[in-house]
């Protein structure tokens, strides 16, 4: 254990590490504050206009999930759907990476909170990308 702790600190103290922790809090703050009342209501608003796909894609995460889950289920066969028969729908395998990376959170909370993470992770993980970008540039 204390190996494993003196390897973090070593690592913390590298000036692109340190800098890049910098810049994730700095997106984290300003993703929050830019999208202020959704981090407080993450269970009862979807991010997005309510004529879009985010009715579809929250549903999505929920149907994987189960998809994952439950055995007799496959991704792109909807059972609930058309029952007893069921219907293809192969819109869910193109999916399957987003779903794969949303599973860890899809156990742990509802489908809305697991998009909402996603879709405010997303800016954290751009404005992030782009400080590497820049600073490989630079």
């Amino acid at each position: 254990m204390e190996k494993a702790l003196r390897f973090f600190q070593e690592f913390v103290r590298r000036p692109g590490v340190r800098w890049s922790l910098v810049a994730l809090c700095v997106y984290t703050l300003a993703t929050l504050a830019m999208t202020y009342p959704v981090p407080l209501h993450l269970n009862s608003v979807i991010i997005g206009d309510e004529g879009g796909d985010a009715y579809q894609y929250t549903w999505s995460l929920w149907w994987a999930r189960r998809a994952m889950l439950d055995p007799g289920e496959r991704l792109a066969h909807l059972s609930l759907m058309n029952h007893p028969a069921g219907i293809s729908h192969p819109f869910m395998l193109t999916m399957v990476g987003v779903d794969l990376v949303a599973l860890p959170f899809s156990l742990l909370f509802p489908p809305p909170v697991v998009y909402n993470l996603q879709v405010l992770l997303s800016f954290v993980l751009s404005g992030l990308t782009m400080y590497w970008l820049c600073t490989e540039l630079a």
